[in-house]
């Protein structure tokens, strides 16, 4: 079903598919648009597919608390956008390739931006004690059900399933929220928002870029400044102002409104 979605930039699908095999190479070679893939926590079991290595706008790659075994692949040195990895909790043997040494958007060790190759395990018998030891020392605040900061500081998380991936002074309520960022304020539920600065509220929202203003239900918005209200939005460019429902807005300094 997921084949045809050439397009998909977001895909998180963690806590999912409960002990079955990774797809091999070629499963989801439409996939070249994905920015996020975070499959996470779901007992996925085989090695890091190569098809992942045709996902040339990856910026972040989460595969960690799975059982995946294998090594580390060196192609993951070729995703030059990539600026968070986690491969940890696994079964990954051997070193980690010097190739990832050459991607520059990875943080250096005790940033936030993202998770190092030098923060990750060479062995994985250092996964679980030196990744839980690092996340427990990092300054945030996290209160309600199920809610985790993976990377960062100084994230206010409260309510219920929510996570922030990456990310610095985040302010994140509500349920079931993926953040990943800086300076974002995102309330309401099930929401899905990169970037930073953001301030997002109501329910079912993809966000992307920096300071969009976005309320309502089940819009997509990308670029920046964009004040955006109303239901099934799906907003692109920059300093848009839109309102009211089922509206497709590319370019810039637009004012749109109405059904």
């Amino acid at each position: 079903m997921l084949h045809g979605c050439q397009n998909l930039t977001t895909l998180i699908l963690t806590r999912n598919f409960g002990g079955k095999e990774l797809p091999d190479d070629g499963f989801i070679g439409g996939f070249k648009s994905l920015v996020v893939l975070d499959l996470g926590d779901s007992a996925l079991r085989g090695r890091v597919p190569k098809w992942l290595s045709q996902c040339k706008k990856m910026e972040v790659l989460d595969l960690s608390r799975n059982q995946l075994v294998g090594t580390i692949p060196s192609w993951i040195g070729e995703l030059h956008h990539l600026s968070y990895l986690d491969l940890s909790n696994n079964s990954l043997v051997g070193e980690v390739p010097k190739s990832l040494a050459r991607l520059k958007g990875l943080a250096t060790a005790g940033h936030s931006e993202g998770m190092t190759f030098t923060n990750m395990p060479l062995y994985v018998k250092h996964n679980r004690s030196t990744l839980g030891r690092r996340l427990n020392e990092l300054p945030n605040v996290i209160t309600g059900t199920n809610n985790v900061v993976r990377s960062g500081r100084k994230n206010v998380v409260s309510g219920n399933d929510n996570t922030v991936i990456f990310g610095d002074e985040n302010t994140v309520s509500g349920n079931n929220h993926a953040v990943y960022g800086n300076h974002n304020t995102v309330s309401g539920n099930n929401h899905v928002v990169s970037g930073s600065k953001h301030v997002v509220s109501g329910s079912r929202h993809g966000v992307t870029g920096s300071s969009s203003v976005v309320s309502g239900f089940n819009n997509g918005v990308s670029g920046i400044n964009h004040v955006v209200s109303g239901s099934n939005n799906v907003v692109s460019g920059s300093n848009n102002v839109v309102s009211g429902m089922n509206h497709i807005v590319v370019g810039n300094n637009k004012v749109v409104s109405g059904a």
